[in-house]
């Protein structure tokens, strides 16, 4: 009688537990794969569509979950999927969303460049996180992080931080984040490839993207590129910056 309920009691704590992993298992939103973790989610690997882009865009709210960080790690320490995109080449960081993994892009052997919209209260050390994990046999990926101008005047940032080199303004009085919509970064003397969401402001209508902040000659996105490159003596480009301005009419 004994061993029949130690037996049933096995069965009993099987069935809970699977019950509770199952209703832990990754959910799909988006071009993204979440796990459940306390107070929200955490992005743990791209789902199919996901795999297929060449550029990923990173929220605080993905639908409606709340995402609270990227990792690797695991609750149940079951061997999470690695991000191991052969396509991906740029990640946006549209808000501040932290990694508890150096290496979280690290084998994603084609990405070159991460843009960070909104850098949150992150530590010098921690813009260290997409890179690879020198710990580990991997080697470190040469993937260059990109912020705001305003903020890499304020220094102190590793040598794989840099300012982008393109610049979106909202272009009115009592402005948030330095004046700044958008950031991104491309190669000198190319075009703009992607135009970033348009920007709201009560009372008026964007009218468009301008060369200078009196709004006088637009931003041609299908013939305008970036200066050409001016190389230092150590045929290094020197930094440019583009800078793009909404223009405002009001209603």
């Amino acid at each position: 009688m004994r061993r029949v309920k130690r037996g049933f009691f096995l069965i009993l704590c099987l069935a809970v537990l699977t019950t509770i992993l199952a209703g832990c298992g990754y959910r799909e939103a988006g071009d993204f794969l979440l796990e459940r973790v306390e107070g929200g989610y955490a992005i743990m690997d791209l789902s199919k569509e996901g795999y297929q882009k060449k550029e990923l865009f990173i929220y605080d709210q993905i639908g409606r979950y709340d995402i609270l960080y990227i990792s690797k790690g695991s609750t149940f320490f079951r061997d999470p999927p690695v991000i191991d995109s052969q396509l991906l080449e740029k990640v946006y960081f549209v808000d501040y969303v932290p990694s508890l993994q150096k290496a979280v892009f690290g084998h994603c052997f084609h990405i070159k460049k991460i843009i960070r919209q909104e850098t949150g209260e992150l530590g010098l050390n921690e813009y260290y996180i997409v890179l690879s994990d020198p710990t580990t046999s991997m080697p470190k990926r040469d993937i260059k992080q990109y912020i705001k101008f305003a903020d890499y005047l304020k220094g102190g940032f590793g040598d794989y931080v840099f300012p982008a080199n393109v610049s979106f303004f909202i272009n009115y009085k009592s402005q948030e984040s330095d004046g700044y919509h958008w950031i991104d970064d491309y190669d000198y003397g190319t075009k703009i490839t992607y135009i970033p969401p348009e920007p709201t402001r009560e009372g008026y209508r964007f009218d468009g993207w301008y060369k200078e902040a009196a709004c006088l000659n637009p931003w041609n996105f299908e013939t305008d590129t970036l200066p050409e490159a001016i190389l230092d003596g150590e045929g290094e480009p020197i930094y440019q910056e583009t800078k793009l301005f909404a223009k405002w009419i009001q209603e």
